[in-house]
């Protein structure tokens, strides 16, 4: 009996910590995912001057360098 609640508390005392690691790997997940979105609209945007930036994941303008709505 006592192992089963020593487990619980842990568990119940890395719940927060979970949770963090969690929301991260959403926010990281839907970040990459609206970069793909933006890439593609990009890369069919009509201004010949508009080119997808890898590095920052913006689209972005050949001649000023700022960033372009696709």
């Amino acid at each position: 009996m006592a192992a089963a609640r020593q487990d619980k508390e842990q568990w119940n005392d890395t719940r927060v910590l979970r949770n963090k690691v969690n929301s991260r790997v959403e926010k990281e997940f839907d970040k990459a995912d609206r970069a793909f979105d933006t890439r593609d609209k990009c890369e069919k945007n009509l201004n010949l001057n508009a080119y997808w930036e890898p590095n920052t994941l913006r689209c972005l303008d050949r001649r000023s360098g700022r960033p372009v709505a696709p």
